[in-house]
């Protein structure tokens, strides 16, 4: 059985708003699937730039 995994944002594993995953084959053994990733939209993609631009105060404060 493979795993499957979700979208990080805001530190948070998510599922996409689709609700959809695709699955992705072992290149030597293309009938094994070996994971799953989320299937995401647009609006995934934007909720990750929101929290993204929302973490730049912070961030911008560490040290290297």
């Amino acid at each position: 059985m493979s795993k499957t995994y979700g979208n990080l944002v805001n530190g948070q594993w998510a599922v996409s708003k689709t609700d959809r995953t695709f699955a992705v084959s072992n290149p030597a053994h293309k009938h094994e699937t070996i994971a799953h990733f989320q299937s995401s939209d647009a609006s995934d993609v934007g909720s990750a730039i929101d929290a993204a631009a929302d973490a730049v105060p912070l961030w911008s404060r560490t040290n290297n």
